[in-house]
């Protein structure tokens, strides 16, 4: 696992690196986020190890923006994120860096489709996904009634 050090600081105002344990425990996610440690695993430090890819997007100022990643599951690259209320402030620059990593999983040859869910309700995740080129499949419910299932190909 990395020290969390900076592996890319190509956007104005935002820096991506490693996401460690702490930074779950650290950030304070905007309110339509606020019951996302609930679905978090108790051990988060052996769940960052062991399923894929996971990156935390603070400030110039070292503030937590965003935490995100991928899964991987039974062959699926499923996306995550989590914003704190800087997310707003920041929403280009997060965007454009999420962006990069979704496509750098589908230039990857381990997957050819990434899968990102958000709570029903949740406007403004659904347009982010949406955003960010992901298009809903109403045929998908795997992760549950409450929430839609989005996807984005090569």
């Amino acid at each position: 696992m990395s020290d969390g050090s900076t592996i890319y600081s190509g956007f104005s105002g935002i820096n991506v690196a490693d996401l460690l344990p702490i930074h779950v425990d650290t950030i304070i996610p905007q309110e339509e986020q606020a019951g996302f440690r609930d679905e978090m695993p108790k051990d988060i430090g052996l769940f960052l190890e062991t399923t894929g890819e996971s990156k935390v997007i603070t400030d110039n100022s070292g503030e937590i923006v965003s935490i995100c990643g991928v899964l991987a599951i039974n062959g699926e690259a499923i996306t995550w994120a989590v914003h704190s209320n800087l997310f707003k402030k920041h929403v280009l620059e997060v965007t454009r860096a999420f962006n990069d990593f979704v496509v750098s999983i589908l230039e990857s040859d381990e997957f050819n489709k990434v899968i990102g869910f958000v709570r029903n309700g949740f406007d403004a995740g659904h347009r982010w996904l949406r955003l960010l080129g992901f298009a809903l499949n109403v045929n998908r419910h795997d992760f549950g009634s409450g929430h839609s299932v989005y996807e984005r190909t090569i």
